[in-house]
């Protein structure tokens, strides 16, 4: 989606520019195009940065979903070393 919108807003611009260098374009339509490509741009610009912030939070998802089990293979390792004194407590 957002390359549809980026090409939208080349599009825009490029007719924008266009029709700003003739001398007979009429200056409402180049503040309609000119609206028109700042409304498209801060579209785009917000839609690309939620997809950076989706694609940060599946890193963070994932690389917290890995530390999860390297963490309780740790502590899995650690409880089966029963073998010293210090695990048993003894009433004297």
């Amino acid at each position: 989606m957002s390359q549809l919108k980026y090409q939208m807003v080349a599009q825009v611009h490029a007719k924008l520019v266009k029709d700003a260098a003739s001398p007979y374009s009429p200056l409402r339509k180049l503040v309609c195009q000119a609206n028109m490509l700042d409304r498209l741009y801060l579209e785009y610009r917000a839609e690309v940065k939620q997809q950076q912030e989706e694609h940060e939070i599946v890193e963070l998802e994932s690389s917290s979903d890995e530390e999860g089990l390297s963490a309780s293979a740790s502590e899995s390792e650690s409880d089966d070393d029963s073998d010293s004194d210090d695990d048993y407590y003894y009433d004297e």
